[in-house]
């Protein structure tokens, strides 16, 4: 019996509570000044009567409060529970309220979300895709996690060895073929004769240049799978081939000059190949620049896509 009373009095009391938090600022300010007032006049009256102790009415005062806050709570309980039990809101005129729509989460929406739904932003010009709220401008594919970690893994290693040993591979060549040597480049092959000139530059390439560009493919071939991703990144459209094409063009320009041949024979004879040659050298460089400027712009998405869980 006294288990079941206790049990009914909390659920009133958590009841009351539930309904005094969830009133309006103003009501909980009267609710704090109509609670403090039988507490006041009970300790006004003990005073009058002649108890001057300040202790004593200060406990009194608390008891009081404490009983009057108790019964307060559990009254607003009482009357909360009857209204629930009719299908009415505790709200002034007794309305029902209409059935709140929810979020696919089960979040409840509030008036502005029900009367102004979210639409998804269209996707802006040029960017490939959204996600998560964030727009992918240099990204073109969603990747997976694991594939958006192995593709920066890749890419990131590609880009650093394009930037030392490839391009040191390409600036030799380069400075020999442009006399940044020390000597000018039609000395050199007086010096030296066409047909030796011509055999250094094959050397160059087949031991300088295509090791060197085998073991960017290799790094590349890393993961088979996205070997094409990074092609894609890397856009090197065939420029190796074509400044190889242009270094055998100059070797078989070269093989043709006798040794001690004059400036004059040397320019007119190979100045053509070999100034296509140095344009297809930097045409190659700035492609492992562009690589590396492209990859700068889409780390960024890649770790994005690399952390998504």
């Amino acid at each position: 019996m006294l288990g079941t009373l206790r049990s009914r009095i909390l659920q009133l009391l958590h009841r009351g509570w539930r309904v005094l938090t969830e009133a309006h600022t103003a009501l909980w300010v009267l609710g704090v000044m109509g609670i403090s007032v039988p507490p006041t006049i009970g300790t006004g009256l003990l005073f009058i009567i002649g108890e001057h102790s300040a202790a004593f009415l200060s406990m009194t005062f608390a008891i009081l409060a404490a009983a009057t806050v108790l019964i307060s709570l559990a009254a607003l309980g009482g009357i909360s529970e009857r209204q629930s039990k009719c299908g009415l809101s505790p709200s002034a005129g007794h309305s029902v309220s209409p059935p709140m729509e929810r979020t696919a989460g089960g979040a409840p929406l509030t008036i502005s979300a029900q009367a102004h739904p979210v639409v998804a932003a269209p996707l802006p010009a040029n960017a490939h895709f959204q996600l998560d709220g964030r727009v992918f401008w240099h990204v073109k594919h969603q990747y997976a996690r694991q594939e958006a970690v192995e593709i920066l893994n890749v890419a990131e290693a590609l880009d650093n060895y394009l930037l030392s040993e490839m391009i040191k591979a390409v600036d030799f060549v380069h400075g020999f073929v442009a006399g940044l040597g020390g000597l000018p480049f039609t000395q050199i092959i007086s010096e030296m004769g066409g047909g030796d000139a011509s055999e250094k530059l094959r050397k160059f390439d087949v031991e300088l240049l295509i090791p060197a560009y085998q073991k960017a493919m290799d790094i590349m071939g890393r993961y088979p799978t996205h070997r094409g991703d990074i092609a894609d990144i890397l856009a090197e459209g065939g420029s190796f081939g074509a400044m190889r094409g242009d270094l055998h063009a100059l070797q078989n320009k070269l093989k043709i000059l006798p040794s001690g041949a004059s400036d004059e024979l040397i320019g007119a004879t190979s100045n053509s190949e070999r100034q296509k040659f140095l344009d297809g050298l930097g045409a190659f460089r700035r492609m492992i620049g562009d690589f590396h400027q492209r990859l700068d712009f889409m780390k960024p998405e890649l770790r994005f896509l690399s952390e998504r869980r």
